[in-house]
């Protein structure tokens, strides 16, 4: 009778290391994808509130009644647009009721692949007191 040679593998342990390395592999593949799409929402949003920062202190700038009122707008900032919303209470345009107006600024990523990427900012505008008779 020869005497058995355990120098290698056999082809089933050869087979269930591969199986293993491949679910192992799927699951990592699948993790950094989501660490990356999760990383690229975040530097959206981040975008984002900049542009909505820099968009309301040129709506603060503009005063509670401008000659212009403030509209919407689509604006680029690194190779991505970005649509900006404004609205206010009461309107441009009608009388400050209250002595203020609200203005409410949203701006949210133009891209498919961004659904959902918004940064939304709020503040009141104090109007210019009525003359006396």
């Amino acid at each position: 009778m020869r005497a058995r040679d355990d120098d290698g593998f056999t082809l089933v342990e050869a087979v269930v290391s591969i199986a293993i390395f491949a679910i192992v592999a799927t699951a990592a593949t699948f993790a950094i994808v989501s660490a990356v799409r999760a990383a690229s929402a975040t530097e959206l949003r981040v975008a984002a509130g900049h542009i909505a920062e820099e968009e309301l202190a040129r709506v603060v700038s503009l005063g509670a009644e401008p000659a212009e009122p403030p509209g919407d707008a689509v604006v680029s900032d690194g190779g991505r647009e970005f649509s900006v919303t404004v609205s206010a209470d009461p309107a441009y345009g009608e009388d400050c009721a209250g002595g203020h107006r609200d203005v409410a600024l949203e701006v949210t990523v133009a891209a498919h692949d961004a659904a959902g990427v918004s940064a939304r900012l709020d503040t009141r505008l104090a109007c210019e007191p009525e003359p006396a008779p």
